[in-house]
This record gives C-alpha cells, sequence and structure tokens, in this order.
C-alpha cells in the first residue's frame, strides 16, 4: 500500500500565498475531512526550539502556522498551539519562545490558545505532555532543519518537543549510539504520532543544524502528509540522501510505522525533482554514520567530531553548561571550557547556544568523507 506526500512550491511567506499552498496540498490528499472525522480540539505544535525571531530561521515561521490555524478553524475546529522548548531557562518562560518566535501575535489575531501549562503521563517508558490526550488531533508542524546527531529534524523529531526537558537529558545520557537514540524518538513518536504533518521548508537549514550554526537555504517547499516517516523521507531526497539514510527513517521502517521507500511513496502536486539540491550540506553526523563500526572503532581517532567552543564567539552566559546533560561544560576565563574525556559528544550544547559560540569540529576522516560525498554526488549528477 503506498502513501501520499503533497509537495508543493512556495517562495515566500506572504500569509495569503502560504495559505492557498498549504489549502492545494491538503486538497491534493482528500481534505481536511478525509483525517479529522471525528473530534472537535487540535493542537498545532510547530518547532520552537528557543526563542529566536523568525528571520532565524531556527523556528516554524509564524506566517506558516498562521496559515494553518485559518485553515483548521474554517473547517470548524477548536485550534491551539504549544510546544515544550529544550533549553532550561525557556522551560518555565513558554512566554518569552512564544513571543520572539512570533506565535503570541499569531494567538492574538487568530484568536487562539497559546498552551504554557501541562501535566505529563507515562506509558510504557514514554514520559510526554497530556496535551496528546487532551486533543483530538495533532498537527506536527516541523521546520526542514539538519541535525547534528540525527542527521535530519523533520516530522519525526519534531515530536520530542512533548517531552519534559529533564527528561529528555535523561534520555541523552541513556542513549549516547545514533541508532539507539532514533529508536527512542520513535518509541516518542508512537506516543504522540500527529494526525497531519506540514513542513515549513520555505526556508530551510543545512549544515550544522537545527540552531545558530546552522545555515539558511533557500529550498521553496512546503511538504504535507499524513504520514511522517513518508514526509521525512521526502526530505531525505531532498537533501540528496536515501530515506533510510536518517536514522528515524530506518527505525520508523522497521517497525512499520510508515512507508520509507519513495517507490511506495506517491508524489502529488510539484515535481519532486524541482526541489533536490546535490550541493546539500550534510552534517557531519551523516558522514560518520556511513563508516561500518569496526572501521570506525579503527579510524575514530582521525574522525575526532565533537563539539568545540569559538571563544571568539562565547560570551560566557553558561547556557551551554545548564543544558549539558553530562556536565561536562565549565567556564574558564569567562569562556566555555569542555572536559572532552567525559563528553558523549550529544550535541546539546550546539542546540541550545543562542549565539552559535559552539561549532564542530572535525578531524581529517571528516574532511575525506565529505570530499567523498561530494565526488559521489558529481559522479551521480
Amino acid at each position: 500500500m503506498k502513501s501520499k506526500v503533497a509537495v508543493k512550491s512556495c517562495s515566500t511567506y506572504e500569509l495569503d500565498k502560504v495559505e492557498k499552498v498549504l489549502t492545494e496540498s491538503i486538497s491534493l490528499l482528500g481534505g481536511i475531512s478525509a483525517f479529522f472525522r471525528s473530534g472537535k480540539r487540535v493542537l498545532i505544535k510547530p518547532n520552537l526550539l528557543t526563542d529566536s525571531r523568525p528571520e532565524k530561521g531556527i523556528t516554524t515561521h509564524p506566517n506558516f502556522v498562521r496559515a494553518i490555524v485559518r485553515i483548521i478553524k474554517r473547517a470548524g475546529f477548536e485550534v491551539a498551539i504549544a510546544d515544550i522548548p529544550g533549553e532550561h531557562r525557556l522551560e518555565s518562560n513558554l512566554e518569552r519562545v512564544y513571543k520572539a518566535s512570533g506565535m503570541r501575535e499569531v494567538a492574538q489575531a487568530e484568536d487562539v490558545r497559546l498552551l504554557t501549562e501541562t501535566k505529563f503521563v507515562e506509558e510504557d517508558g514514554v514520559i510526554y505532555s497530556s496535551w496528546v490526550k487532551e486533543f483530538d488531533h495533532i498537527i506536527s508542524a516541523p521546520k526542514f532543519k539538519t541535525h547534528s546527531l540525527t542527521t535530519l529534524t523533520g516530522a519525526v523529531k519534531n515530536m520530542f518537543g512533548l517531552t519534559p526537558r529533564l527528561y529528555r537529558i535523561r534520555l541523552h545520557k541513556r542513549f549516547l549510539r545514533q541508532n539507539d537514540f532514533a529508536k527512542m524518538l520513535i518509541n516518542v513518536y508512537k506516543k504522540c504520532k500527529p494526525t497531519l504533518s506540514m513542513v515549513d521548508g520555505i526556508v530551510a537549514m543545512e549544515g550544522n543544524g537545527p540552531a545558530h550554526s546552522g545555515t539558511l537555504r533557500n529550498v521553496g517547499l512546503i511538504a504535507v502528509s499524513a504520514d511522517g516517516l513518508s514526509v521525512d523521507s521526502v526530505l531525505a531526497n531532498v537533501m540528496g540522501l536515501k530515506p533510510n539514510d536518517i536514522p528515524t527513517n530506518l527505525e520508523g521502517g522497521r517497525q512499520s510505522l510508515g512507508i520509507t521507500a519513495m517507490e511506495d511513496i506517491e508524489i502529488v502536486g510539484d515535481n519532486l525533482e524541482n526541489f533536490k539540491k546535490d550541493d546539500f550540506d550534510l552534517p557531519p553526523a551523516y558522514l560518520v554514520t556511513q563508516l561500518p563500526d569496526s572501521a570506525l572503532k579503527f579510524l575514530n581517532r582521525f574522525a575526532e567530531f565533537r563539539p568545540r567552543v569559538d571563544r571568539h564567539i562565547c560570551n560566557g552566559c553558561g547556557i551551554c553548561i545548564e543544558n549539558c546533560p553530562l556536565s561536562v561544560i565549565e567556564l574558564e576565563g569567562k569562556k566555555a571550557r569542555i572536559d572532552y574525556t567525559r563528553c558523549v559528544d550529544c550535541f546539546c550544547c550546539l542546540e541550545t547556544c543562542p549565539i552559535g559560540a559552539m561549532k564542530t569540529k572535525s578531524g581529517p576522516l571528516i574532511h575525506a568523507l565529505k570530499f567523498r560525498e561530494w565526488f559521489r554526488k558529481a559522479i551521480a549528477h
């Protein structure tokens, strides 16, 4: 059985244009009534990683969320917007995130609620927000970005934002290997599975995403599907990767939670080939995973893929210290310093640094793998 993903071109965040393209995309999939057959309460879950302004491209754009709100309200549903940022300083200050990201303005303009308080439930070892049970439907509205640990943050990883911050720290401590971390993300996704996933890929992020160290890139893409794994497979394709190069796709496919093989995904709307970027800058995490474990153990000292403090940028704010799962960062001379004897390369510091002072440091193996990837794509092209 095939899944269906609507892909449409959209080169602007002008509200009426985004709403038009999203409406067309949903219509191509059968319309709202094909998915929202019961219930009246819909939660929109954007990616609000931090208190970043829309032009930084780190969070889902407010006009993208506002367009979704308009469409769902017009269909007669009650709508709310919510997310739980991963930074310690923001966990109890959601209003700051909502204001900076533009969500407060969206809520006021469209008369919808922004949720700031939640209880948490635990099922099968997964702890997640009670919002999942309080609403009849969830719409995942991620930003299309690379990720320094999982290669891609899209429809599946976006649902990780419905777990409590301290729980996420525990999970980072527990699941150190990329594949194990992916299994955990899939378990969260199963509990928080959205009715629809709508991806903001108008301006995407490549390189060392998903925050200030990444690089913005105009992709001009909106993707919509009821199958989050299929959406992420399409995003992988745009990045020049195979679906199973994304660890959550590989694990989700194993558990039969969705369709990941491109030959089993029906693309409707625009031609997917128009969006492919052969020179999409991939995070080093992807390059390392292309080596077998046996080879990686031998070559690890040449890879040296680790977080690095740019002392010229670091202002000693301490946010990386607050968010390090293993407490391996301290201030030295008013600059952050990483204890590499205990660092597990989870890259939480890279994700939460508000000024992009956390970079990645790469050994000669990473540079060789980058050249190999460039050469592979050049030959294929």
